[in-house]
């Protein structure tokens, strides 16, 4: 790519640190190499349903989004004629009814697919993987209305400024999925950003989606191979298991952070045959294909298929540990759950907020069912037989036992396995320690915090800062009208 030449930035949720401390890292180094930077935001017009309004519901949220954005931008010296803002669209679009979600997230207009972006944004709000289209219409609405949105400001530029690369984050959601459809249609390059394996680092992924699980694979084997050092590189794979662990916060929040150590459930009996499940928040990749269980796409259908089929076998007892990311949420998933701990007595519910120990049920277990969790390839490395009865990102390195169906997974559960090799289990861990670039002007101070450049970009201003903002807005603002 030459220098001088076109870059856009998708600039929304400011508010969400690091990601847009990220965009500002990724930024500022281009600057510095001499490209040519626009940058499109939001300031307000999809308010509340961008993503991270979830949780950001209140207006001065917003409005602490666009002051944080402006404080990020002067700190890199980015020009204001080239911060873009969102415009209204002047189409008053009218969405079809959708029967369901499989045809919401296949939903496009122009040959641009806006539907999956407005029910991924919707699950991540409900937190439900099983949600009715027809019964949220007004929100789902809303939604494909933001997704649209983006889809037209993006097209204009893309024809005005004629961008070489376009940078955005995760990609998913209704702010981004159709600029990723853009980008394919007109062959952009374009660069989606996600955390790294710590706060210190973050990811950069060209031309292809983030949660593409192939991606992940080969991603996982080039990075183990490009380590020459044995010693070095098992030394950290062990070192993240043990962190893990030891309730040590590495790329994201310690779960068992709050759990006793060496708790177990009450009249837990060793005497039987227990097998510790441990399930997954099905919301989180309920849309991607490539991640659904060859057994059944929902996993409380093959946890319940398991109790049937070991009703009348009093040799086996099943907890169920339940994943802490779904503390306090209300789904479908749940509402499930909760009925088998009333159905089946061959089943013990440990719920989300419960004090017992997750390594002490995998200690004191046979052996584990998991569906994608990272506790499928501990349960290896801990010595535990391991099965799993779903997709995910260590599948394909011979560390669990796969089932593929409810006649090889009942096998599965009644063998005497042996656990997989340790070592097959390296890979992973020295990819989950490595993965990503550093950051150069941002100092992370936790997951969640941190500076860019020595400046705390959310910090509030005293009231004579914010006088001399207003008179240098007030400035501008003449200069550009006049």
């Amino acid at each position: 790519m030459k220098k001088g030449e076109k870059i856009l930035f998708i600039n929304f949720n400011c508010n969400w640190c690091p990601h847009f401390e990220t965009d500002l890292e990724i930024m500022l180094n281009l600057i510095k190499e001499g490209y040519d930077l626009y940058s499109l935001s939001c300031d307000g017009i999809m308010n509340p349903y961008c993503i991270s309004s979830y949780d950001c519901y209140q207006e001065n949220k917003c409005k602490q989004c666009i002051e944080t954005k402006k404080n990020g931008f002067s700190l890199i010296n980015l020009s204001l004629f080239k911060r873009l803002t969102l415009k209204p669209s002047k189409k008053q679009l009218v969405f079809p009814e959708f029967s369901s979600i499989e045809q919401l997230k296949n939903y496009k207009i122009n040959n641009i697919n806006i539907g999956f972006g407005a029910a991924s944004s919707f699950m991540a709000r409900t937190r439900d993987c099983f949600f009715n289209p027809s019964k949220n219409k007004h929100e789902i609405n809303k939604l494909l209305h933001i997704s649209y949105l983006i889809y037209e400001n993006v097209d204009k530029l893309i024809k005005k400024l004629k961008p070489k690369r376009i940078y955005l984050l995760n990609g998913r959601f209704a702010e981004y999925f159709s600029v990723v459809e853009l980008c394919k249609l007109y062959n952009i390059d374009f660069y989606i950003h996600e955390r790294g394996c710590n706060n210190t680092k973050y990811q950069l992924i060209k031309n292809d989606i983030l949660h593409r699980l192939e991606r992940f694979h080969e991603e996982i084997n080039a990075q183990w191979l490009a380590e020459k050092d044995y010693s070095t590189k098992t030394k950290l794979a062990e070192n993240w298991f043990n962190e893990r662990r030891n309730r040590i916060e590495q790329g994201w929040i310690s779960f068992v952070k709050n759990q006793t150590q060496n708790r177990l459930p009450d009249n837990f009996n060793l005497s039987k045959e227990n097998i510790v499940i441990f399930n997954s928040s099905m919301d989180e990749y309920a849309l991607f294909d490539d991640w659904q269980s060859p057994i059944d796409n929902n996993q409380n259908n093959i946890i319940e298929n398991i109790l049937l089929h070991y009703s009348k076998n009093p040799r086996k007892h099943f907890y169920l540990r339940v994943h802490p990311n779904l503390k306090n949420v209300e789904s479908s998933q749940m509402e499930e759950i909760k009925t088998f701990q009333k159905k089946y007595n061959n089943l013990s519910v440990i719920w989300s907020d419960d004090k017992v120990d997750s390594y002490a049920l995998l200690d004191n277990c046979k052996k584990s069912i998991v569906f994608i969790s990272t506790m499928g390839i501990e349960a290896t490395f801990w010595g535990k037989p391991s099965i799993l009865a779903g997709k995910s990102l260590y599948d394909n390195l011979d560390c669990v036992y796969q089932a593929t169906n409810y006649k090889t997974l009942f096998k599965l559960i009644d063998s005497n396995l042996k656990p997989k090799p340790k070592e097959n289990c390296y890979p992973y861990a020295y990819w989950q320690s490595t993965y990503g670039i550093p950051f150069k002007y941002f100092e992370p101070e936790g997951l969640f915090n941190g500076r860019f450049k020595g400046i705390n970009l959310r910090k509030k201003r005293n009231a004579l800062q914010r006088a001399f903002k207003r008179l240098e807005q007030s400035a501008i603002e003449f200069i550009l009208n006049h």
